[in-house]
């Protein structure tokens, strides 16, 4: 009995003391989760987690937070410290390995960083945070097909994680098909029902993929109107985003060219016909309507259009009885610019036939808030007064572009952080820490760099100019679908800015130069 009551005395303090530092470091952790939204915790975590080691030293997790704590205050050297310790004790810990090439990564040391997580990942193959981290540093050293790879296997298990979906996208962009792949394009056509992605991304893969399957050449492809109608990675993709193969582009032109002349002769398009009309309306949408048309299209839509005005004039007509022809109209012209469009307002989107739906909404109702936007964006002088950029004004009123969809995906952050990290040697002792610093975007087109910016920057006041009232209309919309309320939309002439009473601290300007 003595022997027993001696042994649970000296046992119990090295149980009240792992208690103790495991409560300690459940805190700390805790706190450090929360270190995002309330830097003040970050202070609290790393002083915690210190107590945690003065009762074990050897504390694996706690060395492991230390080190993750150091490397939120950007304290690398500290941070390699803590981690070099934890990994002295443990080489083969997946969670110290994987802080350890986050370490590295922040200091700029790709290759210590890809060795960090390639052996998290060979240990764990379940480690799926070292194996995104991993991808991450393939597409940061250029090792695009790796990137690649490594995403396509994660993005099946993970499709809902943003991070990934974009990451996969920014590295499919890099890539091009040697050869055709069935399994290649059953993922293509996945990733192109994706959500708040930029399909534009797949574009240089997925040309390159139906040059294979479609057996194109300069001199054309041997398959049949049918085959090509009826390739749903084809019509998919041309509902996505507007390609720039010259190849491809001479076989739409075909193949529009075809179903009008058929349409014209039979009065009629139907089966694979119309899913294809469809699909090449939506790409003229896309690309504004740049291909070229024949003297004898020109003459034939002009009598479509004459049918259509007598129809709509003279009849008591229904939305079915002018779909197909409209539709056929669709892949050469904005029908919104014509005599049609006055009538076709009256017609809300959903009692359209089903392909006709989407390009009736973007067609009419779209652009009709784009023009009413228009009119409420503000100008700055009044007026614009050099001639290039009357010029160049002029070619954006008649054509917004590109209209994009999608911003892509960031992990919300300080902007000032994310500039100390471009420019080191930026002298940055004029701003303060919280303080939203004033952004101008000079030429903001249709909007997608100041929206992106206003999404995934939390200490930005934004003014974004352009030329075009029409591209700002645009820019504003989208602003309003994401939620932006920090930016200011204003019509105005870089070349005229010298008169404006603002001051900024940073200024932005993209293909505009």
């Amino acid at each position: 009995m003595n022997t027993m009551q001696a042994r649970s005395q000296h046992i119990a303090p090295d149980q009240q003391h792992e208690a103790l530092y495991n409560k300690l470091v459940s805190e700390a952790g805790r706190l450090f989760a929360q270190a995002d939204q309330t830097p003040d915790k970050l202070e609290e975590a790393s002083s915690i987690c210190l107590t945690a080691l003065d009762i074990n030293p050897n504390g694996l997790q706690a060395l492991n937070l230390c080190a993750r704590i150091q490397l939120q205050r950007s304290d690398l050297v500290q941070a390699e410290h803590w981690i070099s310790r934890a990994l002295e004790l443990k080489p083969d810990s997946v969670s110290a390995l994987y802080s350890a090439g986050h370490i590295a990564l922040a200091a700029g040391d790709l290759s210590s960083a890809e060795s960090r997580f390639e052996a998290a990942c060979k240990i764990s193959k379940v480690a799926t945070r070292s194996s995104s981290s991993l991808a991450f540093v393939y597409l940061q050293q250029g090792k695009y097909l790796e990137a690649f790879q490594l995403y396509r296997e994660l993005i099946k298990t993970q499709s809902d994680d943003a991070h990934i979906r974009s990451k996969l996208f920014e590295s499919a962009s890099h890539m091009v098909a040697d050869f055709y792949s069935v399994e290649l394009e059953q993922d293509l056509l996945r990733y192109l029902e994706f959500e708040q992605v930029d399909h534009s991304q797949l574009r240089g893969l997925i040309t390159s993929l139906l040059h294979h399957k479609l057996h194109l050449s300069k001199e054309g492809t041997p398959l049949q109107f049918d085959q090509l109608a009826s390739d749903p990675l084809l019509l998919n993709a041309l509902k996505s985003f507007y390609f720039c193969d010259p190849i491809l582009e001479r076989m739409f032109i075909t193949l529009r060219q075809s179903i009008l002349f058929d349409a014209a002769q039979n009065m009629n398009i139907t089966g694979y016909t119309l899913d294809l009309a469809h699909a090449l309306a939506c790409q003229a949408q896309l690309n504004e309507y740049v291909w070229p048309e024949t003297e004898q299209e020109n003459k034939i839509l002009q009598g479509l259009q004459d049918l259509l005005i007598k129809v709509i004039t003279t009849t008591d007509w229904q939305a079915d009885d002018i779909s197909p022809a409209l539709l056929v109209m669709s892949q050469y012209q904005d029908v919104s610019q014509n005599h049609l469009a006055s009538h076709l307002n009256q017609i809300c989107s959903s009692q359209w036939p089903y392909y006709l739906q989407d390009v009736m909404a973007q067609t009419l109702q779209e652009k009709q808030h784009e023009l009413i936007l228009s009119d409420t964006i503000p100008v700055w002088n009044n007026t614009i007064e050099n001639k290039v950029s009357r010029a160049v004004r002029q070619q954006y009123e008649e054509n917004p572009y590109p209209r994009w969809k999608d911003i892509g995906f960031n992990t919300p952050s300080s902007y000032q952080d994310a500039l100390k990290r471009s420019f080191p040697t930026l002298n940055t002792s004029a701003w303060h820490k919280g303080q939203k610093l004033n952004l101008l975007v000079a030429g903001c087109g249709t909007g997608r760099q100041a929206v992106r910016l206003a999404k995934y920057f939390n200490d930005l006041n934004i003014l974004a100019i352009d030329l075009s009232s029409k591209a700002l209309a645009y820019a504003s919309k989208q602003a309003q679908i994401y939620g932006c309320d920090n930016i200011h939309f204003m019509q105005a002439d870089i070349l005229e800015l010298h008169s404006l009473p603002m001051q900024f601290d940073v200024i932005e300007c993209s293909g505009v130069l």
